[in-house]
């Protein structure tokens, strides 16, 4: 199964899982996002969703069905190349390929919560509103929009089910006005009971396993010089309110990485940091850069605006600094 692949599920888990809570005037936004940042919708719920991806907005159908405990299993329909089960229970992750007959396992995002990391952030980044409701899928939506007080990072608006509190879409909305729709729910229903066999995956005979371990937590750099072989690069400063959330590396891998977590509290961005192999290519995308700094590759993924991406790697060329601490302070530049 590629990266890529897996990259585009995942996203998908994230419209249906956790979204942040930013506080500001506007009570009514506020307690919409606090529910989907809990996923407390109280409910079971079954939907088709259409997610449009790039500049030429190809279209991913997937059919999510999500207890009122949180447990959820996303089937992806459509395109063919991309079909596979994705199940979340809480505790693990599994991810099934029929294409390449692998069951991937690793563990669950849902164990880590954020929230007193991310919460400050989106008060200090983002202004919030309530605007004109709207029809999704039959269901009334409370629409609220995120204002990020940066110009060059996208605002958000979020379509909430008025009853449940279930996010049924969201739109980005580029600096220069522009609108675009990166997820609609297209059916849904709330049914009183879902069968417990849709949170299994049972592949059929001869499929291989791959598991991930949780990825090792780094505090220093210094610790993750020892671990990678290289002392990565820390941005001193780092632009559009964005600041550092967590630095990981796998615990065994043949490819050593660094892998840092940014977020501005609603928007995230990975980076990646590693020594290249002689002769190794990357793919290039839509949504990640990457540029080679003192003999190591840095990578920043993201589905932002290229604009900031640029922005973000800059920080890491021009404001570096090996020896800073983890937690940084960022600034607006």
């Amino acid at each position: 199964m590629s990266i890529t692949r897996i990259s585009k599920v995942v996203s998908l888990s994230i419209l249906i899982g956790t979204i942040s809570l930013s506080i500001g005037e506007d009570d009514r936004a506020q307690r919409y996002l606090m529910r989907s940042l809990a996923g407390d919708y109280k409910v079971n719920v079954v939907a088709m969703l259409k997610q449009y991806q790039g500049n030429e907005k190809s279209t991913v159908i997937a059919k999510i069905q999500r207890s009122k405990e949180g447990k959820t299993r996303q089937t992806v329909l459509s395109p063919l190349h991309m079909q596979c089960e994705y199940l979340d229970d809480g505790t693990t992750i599994q991810t099934y390929s029929p294409d390449d007959r692998t069951l991937i396992v690793q563990p669950s995002n849902q164990s880590g919560p954020d929230l007193a990391f991310r919460t400050p952030l989106i008060e200090k980044n983002y202004l919030l509103k309530t605007e004109a409701s709207k029809k999704i899928a039959g269901r009334n939506c409370v629409v609220v929009t995120a204002n990020s007080r940066y110009p060059q990072v996208p605002s958000i608006r979020f379509f909430f089910d008025e009853k449940t509190g279930f996010p049924l879409s969201k739109e980005m909305i580029s600096p220069n006005g522009d609108s675009n729709q990166e997820y609609e729910v297209v059916n849904v229903s709330f049914p009183s009971k879902l069968d417990k066999s849709i949170f299994k995956i049972e592949p059929p005979v001869g499929y291989e396993t791959i598991s991930y371990a949780e990825p090792t937590k780094i505090g220093s750099t210094s610790e993750a010089a020892q671990l990678l072989g290289f002392t990565p690069t820390i941005p001193t400063q780092i632009p559009c309110g964005f600041r550092i959330q967590r630095m990981t590396t796998t615990k065994k891998s043949k490819w050593k990485a660094l892998c840092i977590k940014l977020t501005d509290g609603l928007q995230r961005v990975t980076v990646y940091e590693w020594i290249p192999e002689p002769g190794e290519s990357i793919k290039t995308g839509e949504n990640r850069v990457i540029k080679l700094h003192n003999g190591v590759n840095i990578m920043i993924v993201s589905d932002i605006d290229s604009n900031v991406r640029n922005m973000l790697i800059r920080s890491f060329l021009v404001f570096a600094d090996r020896n800073a601490p983890v937690m940084l302070t960022s600034i607006g530049i």
